[in-house]
């Protein structure tokens, strides 16, 4: 994790002096504009890019600078006004400065869920909160939402603050910027203050508490973040050469319940497997008919090297030596959808 915290760092760099400074009176005229109803006196640089997707701020440096992707050159003039508002907002809340200890305090706590919760739950408060600073300067709420809709993600990145990083975390605030209740645009240093609580805090929990191996079983049972049982590894093994292998796996591929008895239910159990660098975000489960039910995972975050375990039921048919098969899908942030077969048969006991 420090190792891809450092790799960022340098990217980011990388990504800003390769970006060409930009000479538009248009984009010169928003960005006085959303400097000035923001009250920053502090200017920006504003460079063009053809690497990335979406506006980012880089706030590092002695002129922060705020990198634009071609085609935003042709969006209207109040669509770029907020969009360059959200950006200084960033810098304007010293935002990259709270990230970056949330980021380094999650590589030294990556094997303990609840680090991954709370990075994302930081990362929505400051999205959030520069949204409600360029409503605050009079942005139409519907407008500004239509512009967020109309760009491409930006992979997110503490070094690099990007305008949308994702699609799921978009739509969590297009529900805020739609809705009766904002965020507070408090400036950044209420957000930096809890930052660094919550870095010291769980900093001495970690020095308290012994560190447990991503590779070992996690001995309390109501921690849903678990390792993947040796047997079942032994039984379903991952192929290291498979280029599928750093990435989610569905274990088995293929659930067969076996037999019972005639509008019995039946239960049996999947491992969600994160065999990536990256923590990933469970959006659901949903099964091919009704007869098959799928216990809540949504929203649920699994640590690099950690497995999930749900469990499947399924009502079986009534006629005797009858095999159902339905299919269960499981989706998550992103990364493609995974589809299961799930299987029960009705035992005979007619002879």
């Amino acid at each position: 994790m420090i190792v891809r915290l450092t790799k960022s760092c340098i990217a980011g760099a990388q990504l800003v002096a390769q970006a060409e400074p930009l000479h538009d009176e248009a984009i010169d005229n928003a960005m006085r504009i959303a400097e000035g109803r923001l009250g920053i006196r502090q200017s920006h640089q504003t460079r063009v890019s053809a690497s990335i997707r979406c506006p980012v701020i880089w706030c590092w440096g002695r002129k922060p600078s705020i990198l634009l992707p071609h085609s935003m050159l042709d969006h209207s003039s109040s669509s770029l006004r907020a969009v360059l508002c959200h950006e200084l907002a960033h810098s304007k809340r010293r935002d990259h400065l709270g990230s970056f200890m949330v980021e380094f305090a999650t590589c030294l706590l990556a094997w303990h869920p609840l680090m991954w919760i709370a990075r994302r739950l930081a990362s929505d408060a400051n999205e959030q909160a520069c949204d409600a600073w360029v409503l605050s300067t009079g942005a139409s709420a519907t407008n500004y939402a239509d512009t967020l809709l109309s760009l491409i993600p930006q992979p997110a990145s503490s070094i690099v603050l990007a305008a949308v990083h994702s699609r799921p975390a978009l739509k969590r605030r297009i529900v805020h910027i739609l809705g009766d209740t904002q965020a507070s645009p408090t400036s950044g240093s209420r957000f930096l203050f809890v930052a660094v609580i919550l870095f010291l805090v769980l900093g001495a929990n970690a020095s308290l508490a012994q560190r447990r191996s991503m590779d070992s079983t996690i001995a309390n049972s109501g921690d849903r973040n678990a390792a993947l049982p040796a047997d079942l590894v032994a039984m379903y093994p991952i192929d290291a050469n498979d280029p599928r292998f750093e990435s989610m796996h569905v274990l088995p591929a293929e659930l067969d319940l076996g037999f019972t008895d005639a509008a019995q239910a039946k239960t049996g159990s999947v491992w969600l497997v994160n065999r990536t660098q990256n923590p990933i975000t469970v959006l659901g489960a949903k099964a091919s008919c009704g007869c098959t039910t799928i216990e809540d995972i949504r929203d649920t975050v699994i640590a690099p090297g950690s497995s999930l375990q749900v469990e499947i039921n399924i009502e079986p048919g009534t006629v005797p030596g009858q095999r159902k098969t339905k299919h269960v899908t499981f989706q998550f942030e992103g990364l493609d959808p995974i589809k299961i077969p799930v299987h029960v048969t009705v035992r005979d006991t007619t002879n």
